[in-house]
């Protein structure tokens, strides 16, 4: 009776385990979707940038992004959106691909690999580009906003 007893509750503590470890796995992958959502749109909205919807455009590129690189790119909002308008730059682009490289706590690391066509005046025509780029982001209430981006290889 008393091993029945013993084997009752290491099943039941196994079963809590468990239960605890699936949880946990899911919750991960879950984070892992939300950061490389979030890599992918402000990269987008990065390479996206044109002369045509400059303020909206720039006001979603800040708002995806928080800290040193949020008042980085508030400090050079003038003088971007003007580079904007006189090379009447219009660009768009789309993610080859997206990954999370590290997860930890509030803080995650993602690269991004992209490819845009920028028109300007001094490339009417359209110049095809290829990046790759690492960001940091920093999970802020349930949006995981970018604090670094790095423009890699």
């Amino acid at each position: 009776m008393v091993s029945l007893g013993v084997l009752t509750v290491l099943l039941l503590g196994l079963t809590g385990w468990l239960y605890s470890q699936v949880h946990a796995g899911d919750a991960t992958r879950t984070d892992r979707d939300d950061v490389t959502l979030a890599a992918r749109q402000s990269v987008l909205d990065l390479i996206g940038l044109s002369h045509t919807d400059a303020d909206a455009g720039y006001t979603r590129l800040l708002q995806s992004t928080t800290g040193g690189f949020h008042d980085q790119l508030t400090q050079q909002a003038a003088s971007f959106k003007q580079a904007l308008t006189q090379g009447q730059v219009v660009a768009s682009g789309q993610i080859a691909e997206a990954g999370v490289e590290r997860l930890s706590g509030d803080d995650a690391t993602a690269l991004v690999v992209a490819s845009a066509n920028i028109k300007n005046t001094q490339a009417p025509q359209g110049e095809n580009r290829q990046y790759r780029l690492q960001l940091g982001l920093h999970r802020e209430g349930d949006q995981w906003l970018v604090s670094d981006l790095e423009f890699v290889g």
